[in-house]
């Protein structure tokens, strides 16, 4: 049996050979229920299309206003790139480079090497630098927030409405098509582009030089793949046990998802197709995890208690937290975009946290108990870290927009910085976590694998 038909689950470390799927259907982990693979397969026409119009829309979106601000017969309007160096020149550079990382040059970067790879593809060539390319579109997957700029230009519009009249323009529009395309594209796993290249390289009958299997002898009972016979097993059927990648001797490359003989037990070398270096286990991963948390803690505080944004017009001046920016959402009647800013600004940061230390504490422990919804609580926390960004992305908005001298005029706050370093702190926080190491119980520990989902939609 050649390990070309293994998957690993990234989560627990489970170990399934890849079985044939109805369409629309997706196999999940019997053990962690964590996405193992789909039974879609890569339209490549279909993802060029979608990524040639995103790069129209990005072009229309950065060309045009986002928005247009109107007080007291004056008017103002900028653009996202005009946003962000408005942003540079008003003392909090932090804050405009990350807005430019995320909102700007990553979602560029991301189109333009998504044409790189698929034009070649789709002619059945293997781009040049095929590997990092695909390494830089995994990297960068966390770090495009075009949806979560797109929440904040929302917000934005109701926070305005109630000192000026706000219009929103065709930046904006363009925008908001851009969010759904880049959402289409992201939603596609690279491994199949990662197969994609390999089919080429061997149907060209070259020395398969981004796929070199190793050959591997286990138990097919510890291998089955769910299929859909798993939803409709009898109750009390016993099943077969799982087994984990490190009792059968085999890794997973986490650049590329292949799997691979583990026979260097000391040095794992790298992956001989996509050339990243191959991981039992994230290094330092307690470590780095905790010190980026610890960090995040301690700006928490002033993230919430320092003022965020200074707000200037004729009849005074105004600092505003993020609670007091959630206050005046509730009062002027947007009290649904009162909750999602509450949610993002404030609970999300700090239950991530929570999360975090008890995730860090009970795989310390090497504690066997709640480990499958330990797995649920990492993805959801890894899911929503991003979201966070949003109140940075509306200071920014409206340093840029409001800008009307002694009519109306926003000013940063100290506040702001320190709430997007907590952003970004438990992001990395997030990443660092190995969620394996939640299923590295004890030895002396006896569990039983939980029943688990077969295939869903």
């Amino acid at each position: 049996m050649s390990t070309a038909n293994l998957v690993i689950c990234e989560f627990c470390d489970a170990v399934y050979r890849r079985a044939p799927l109805r369409d629309g259907a997706a196999a999940r982990c019997r053990r962690c229920g964590a996405h193992l693979y789909s039974s879609s397969r890569a339209d490549l026409h279909a993802m060029l299309a979608v990524t040639l119009a995103a790069l129209v829309m990005f072009v229309v979106a950065n060309a045009y206003p986002l928005m247009m601000l109107g007080v007291g017969g004056q008017i103002s309007e900028a653009t996202l790139w005009q946003m962000i160096v408005d942003t540079y020149d008003s003392n909090v550079s932090p804050i405009a480079l990350v807005a430019a990382a995320t909102v700007f040059f990553f979602p560029l970067l991301q189109i333009c090497l998504y044409a790189y790879v698929l034009i070649p593809l789709r002619r059945n060539r293997v781009p040049v630098a095929f590997i990092g390319v695909m390494h830089a579109l995994r990297q960068m997957q966390p770090w495009t927030m075009v949806e979560v700029f797109m929440l904040g230009l929302l917000v934005a519009v109701v926070k305005l409405g109630g000192m000026a009249t706000s219009t929103p323009e065709t930046g904006m529009w363009a925008f908001a098509v851009l969010t759904l395309l880049l959402t289409l594209l992201n939603s596609r796993d690279l491994e199949e582009l990662w197969e994609r290249a390999e089919q080429i390289e061997r149907a060209a009958g070259g020395d398969a030089v981004l796929l070199r299997p190793l050959p591997v002898e286990a138990p097919d009972t510890s291998v089955q793949a769910p299929s859909s016979d798993e939803t409709r097993r009898m109750p009390g059927q016993a099943r077969a046990p799982l087994l984990r990648a490190s009792q059968l001797d085999l890794i997973a490359c986490h650049g590329c998802g292949l799997v691979l003989r583990d026979t260097l037990r000391h040095a794992p070398g790298f992956c001989p197709r996509c050339d990243q270096a191959l991981q039992r286990r994230k290094p330092d991963s307690q470590a780095r995890s905790w010190a980026f948390l610890i960090a995040a803690a301690i700006l928490y505080i002033p993230a919430n208690v320092l003022p965020v944004m200074r707000t200037s017009t004729l009849f005074g001046a105004d600092d505003n937290t993020i609670l007091s920016g959630v206050v005046e959402l509730w009062n002027s009647g947007a009290w649904d975009l009162a909750v999602i800013v509450f949610t993002a600004s404030i609970a999300v940061p700090l239950m991530k946290m929570a999360c975090l230390t008890l995730l860090l504490i009970s795989s310390r422990q090497r504690s066997a108990r709640w480990q499958r919804e330990r797995t649920r609580i990492y993805r959801m926390v890894e899911f929503i870290g991003r979201w966070s960004m949003l109140d940075v992305f509306v200071v920014a908005l409206l340093l840029s927009l409001v800008r009307f001298g002694i009519l109306a005029e926003v000013k940063a706050g100290p506040g702001i910085v320190a709430f997007c370093a907590v952003v970004v702190l438990t992001m990395l926080a997030s990443m660092s976590f190995d969620p394996r190491m939640i299923w590295d119980v004890r030895s002396s520990a006896r569990t039983r694998p939980r029943a688990a989902e077969g295939t869903g939609a």
